[in-house]
């Protein structure tokens, strides 16, 4: 389970949200996506569930095997992409299978210099798949891409999702993103929960737009 009872952080003397609470029951194939401005806070909750960060009050119970993408794909120029994928103790007969799944058999020699924006993407998405997790955290991980790769990139998470059978929580400012990704819907600072189906109007009126 997953559950975050009442959080509240604040930065430098501003508030970034309070009192915000969800919880995942069960994987279960489920996504919920954190959207709102830059600077709402949506990393620092992302954070607060990873363990990377801690909140001024309210709780956070995360019981789920729980794995990491950020926005920067973090990948090590001199290690090759089976290198990178590995990192950590993992089989290399394990990262490869993740590697096939991300689209990336063959790739195993290549170094990032030589891989495309999309390609490296999905390096950080291996990565992260090689220890099945059983909550998946996306930090904004397609920001950078084109448009078209953009949304390779979303189909391609949510195929996985289905195939593999994770949890997501996602940052995204991206409000079509959030669409094309979510179950539910979280926008901060105020921390309310839209289902699935979404009414765009609603959305683009608590977002401010």
């Amino acid at each position: 389970m997953l559950r975050i009872v009442k959080l509240t952080k604040s930065y430098n003397g501003r508030e970034l949200f309070r009192d915000v609470s969800f919880e995942f029951a069960t994987t279960s194939s489920w996504s919920i996506v954190i959207i709102g401005r830059s600077g709402c806070g949506k990393t620092t909750l992302l954070n607060a569930v990873a363990g990377l960060e801690k909140a001024d009050s309210g709780e956070v119970v995360n019981d789920f095997q729980s794995a990491f993408v950020f926005q920067d794909d973090k990948l090590i120029p001199w290690l090759t992409v089976l290198d990178n994928v590995t990192i950590g103790g993992v089989s290399a007969l394990d990262a490869k299978e993740s590697l096939r799944q991300v689209g990336l058999e063959g790739f195993e020699k290549r170094y990032p210099k030589k891989m495309s924006g999309g390609e490296k993407a999905r390096v950080a998405l291996a990565r992260a798949l090689v220890r099945k997790p059983e909550l998946l955290l996306l930090d904004e991980p397609f920001s950078a891409l084109d448009a078209i790769t953009r949304t390779e990139m979303q189909r391609l998470v949510k195929t996985l999702q289905g195939a593999l059978g994770f949890a997501i929580l996602m940052v995204t400012h991206d409000l079509a993103e959030a669409e094309s990704i979510a179950d539910q819907i979280l926008v901060l600072p105020g921390g309310r929960i839209y289902d699935a189906p979404f009414n765009e109007s609603d959305l683009m009126k608590e977002l401010g737009l």
